[in-house]
């Protein structure tokens, strides 16, 4: 037997006995009544900004709703006072943490400065704290180097920037400036603990708290006991072709992710081909947001209801943190930056589509700035909510019927999409049109 053939023998004999955990450790939360979580009831399990961004925020606030009042905010300190942040260079900080204790602090998320959108800001009258939250989503383009320069600006004020992700891996856009970097795996479980431990009398706090804790358990591939882990660890001291070969076999998933795609972008491409033409789009400049070469497709109506010379297009995209989305790009494809003209139309239409999806799976971006040469996307919609990263992807190669379900899925979506657009942009050339005249 090849020294391959081996390691895929093992490779099938570790993943029935991962497969014979799960299901043990599925009849026990069953027992238990412990497979139902409010969060992932109501959000995905990775949504960064709605679900975890949101709800750290909402503990860390001294204002917020569980009237406890700085209480989580402290303990917050004492879990980095005594497990320090690294530093990119894997240097443990000596932050002093004991003097943000001691502060009282406002505390803000989603906020807007000239240096970007910083998930979460806790400022006090003397320190500043920034913390960039990332689930699977990469850094926009120097995205560390800018909230550090933000940081910068506030000096009197001391502070730090905390680079928070589920592994504690090092930030790629920090351009050399200083920065921490924490982990859900150890920083996050270790400060939920410390809140479990002070609320158990505080029983709806407390309910809440464990869920998310075990979401993040999920999250971080803490969600078996350590005995099961033991017992996969113990399997793989015993075949380490396992892991000399994983970079093969990482490869083979990764090449079945992008044959996955590239199937499911024909499907869509075929099933809208009555109404739309539909073709592949250019890569954008300098950043990858999709899988092998950032992957979309340009959606354009057969009978068309925008102006021929309009610089923007309707993309599909495979975005690798929120799945597939459609959405408005404004991009020099003619070799022309956006006019006033239709700046001004843009900037009128964004909000309105903002509107029209405020309860659906949305994201925005402000039509006034351009992300590498480009204005994508003045609005954008998640079309696909059950179809995201590699495992769930590459399941649907082998599951025709949910693979047909999602091409219709997103079908629909498309075409509710475009008409809310066309609806919109209609009514929106006409007011200005009219106020020309005026």
């Amino acid at each position: 037997m090849s020294e391959l053939s081996q390691a895929l023998g093992a490779l099938k004999t570790l993943s029935e006995q991962i497969y014979e955990q799960q299901l043990r450790s599925e009849e026990r939360l069953k027992a238990q009544h412990g497979r139902f979580n409010v969060f992932t009831t109501l959000l995905k399990a990775h949504d960064e900004v709605r679900l975890h961004t949101r709800f750290i925020h909402e503990l860390l606030n001294p204002e917020g709703t569980h009237d406890c009042g700085d209480l989580f905010l402290k303990l917050f300190f004492e879990t980095l006072k005594e497990d320090q942040a690294l530093k990119h260079n894997n240097v443990r900080s000596k932050e002093p943490w004991e003097d943000y204790s001691e502060q009282r602090f406002w505390a803000g998320k989603e906020v807007r400065k000239d240096q970007g959108q910083l998930d979460l800001l806790l400022e006090s009258d003397s320190h500043v704290l920034i913390i960039e939250n990332k689930i699977w989503a990469s850094e926009g383009d120097e995205q560390v180097a800018r909230y550090c320069q933000y940081l910068e600006s506030q000096k009197p004020k001391t502070g730090q920037v905390l680079y928070l992700t589920l592994d504690g891996k090092q930030a790629e856009t920090h351009n050399n400036k200083a920065y921490l970097r924490i982990s859900y795996r150890e920083h996050i479980m270790a400060w939920l603990e410390r809140c479990l431990q002070a609320t158990y009398h505080i029983v709806p706090i407390n309910q809440v708290i464990i869920q998310y804790q075990r979401l993040v358990k999920q999250l971080t591939g803490q969600q078996f006991e350590a005995k099961t882990m033991e017992t996969i660890k113990d399997f793989i001291r015993h075949n380490p072709v396992i892991i000399k070969d994983n970079p093969l076999v990482s490869k083979a998933i990764k090449e079945l992710h992008i044959e996955v795609l590239n199937r499911f972008a024909q499907a869509i491409t075929e099933s809208l081909k009555q109404d739309f033409s539909v073709r592949y789009r250019q890569h954008m400049k300098n950043e990858n947001f999709g899988e092998e070469g950032n992957r979309g497709l340009v959606v354009e109506p057969l009978k068309s209801f925008y102006k021929a010379d309009h610089t923007f297009e309707i993309w599909i995209e495979h975005n690798p943190w929120w799945g597939w989305a459609i959405g408005i790009e404004t991009a020099y494809k003619k070799d022309q930056p956006i006019s006033d003209e239709e700046l001004n139309l843009l900037k009128r239409i964004y909000p309105r589509l903002a509107k029209v999806y405020h309860d659906a799976n949305e994201h925005y971006s402000d039509a006034t700035k351009t992300w590498n040469g480009t204005h994508w996307p003045c609005s954008w919609h998640n079309i696909i909510r059950n179809f995201m990263y590699g495992g769930e992807a590459i399941s649907l190669m082998f599951n025709p019927i949910h693979f047909a379900e999602q091409v219709e899925l997103t079908n629909q979506d498309v075409r509710t999409f475009v008409s809310r657009f066309k609806e919109i942009y209609l009514e929106e050339v006409t007011h200005m049109q009219g106020s020309q005249k005026q």
